[in-house]
């Protein structure tokens, strides 16, 4: 069972949770247009989002875009890492740019990770790096060949 405090939202939160996952308005004023689709002020609306955001409820609010349609290339990582060395190495994949993802798996290979970059060789010297770093015992890299993308929207009333 989890020891997360579930935290009560207001109708109001609820609807801007909606709003801002499914049709965040691409406009001048955003936080205008939110407010005002909700009955609220763009003040109110910018101060219901921070109350969001300080309580870990949101996370970021941002474009999601295809790096493919970009150029980038993209990687899934497993690394197998001595446990006296996983918070280490965490930090140092957490520094990239590049990394989407970061999983900590109860596995030989113990820890995940996204990297999406600009070109392959950026891939191959990041990983590069990895390999040498303490405590690194093992590395697979399982290249993206297939994308499946799922929508993935979070319900917020029952």
């Amino acid at each position: 069972m989890s020891n997360e405090k579930k935290i009560k939202l207001t109708e109001v939160e609820e609807a801007l949770l909606e709003k801002i996952q499914h049709n965040f308005p691409i406009v001048e004023k955003p936080f205008d247009e939110l407010g005002a689709q909700l009955g609220i002020s763009p003040e109110m609306t910018i101060e219901l989002l921070k109350k969001l955001k300080s309580e870990g409820i949101i996370r970021l609010i941002g474009g999601v875009f295809d790096p493919r349609k970009l150029g980038f290339k993209g990687t899934l990582i497993g690394l197998k890492v001595d446990k006296n060395h996983i918070d280490r190495i965490v930090e140092k994949i957490n520094e990239c740019h590049g990394v989407s993802h970061n999983y900590l798996r109860d596995h030989e290979y113990n820890l995940w990770f996204t990297l999406i970059m600009p070109s392959k060789e950026e891939i191959n010297a990041f990983i590069e790096e990895l390999r040498k770093e303490d405590g690194v015992i093992s590395l697979i890299e399982l290249p993206a060949k297939r994308i499946f993308k799922i929508d993935v929207r979070f319900k917020i009333k029952d």
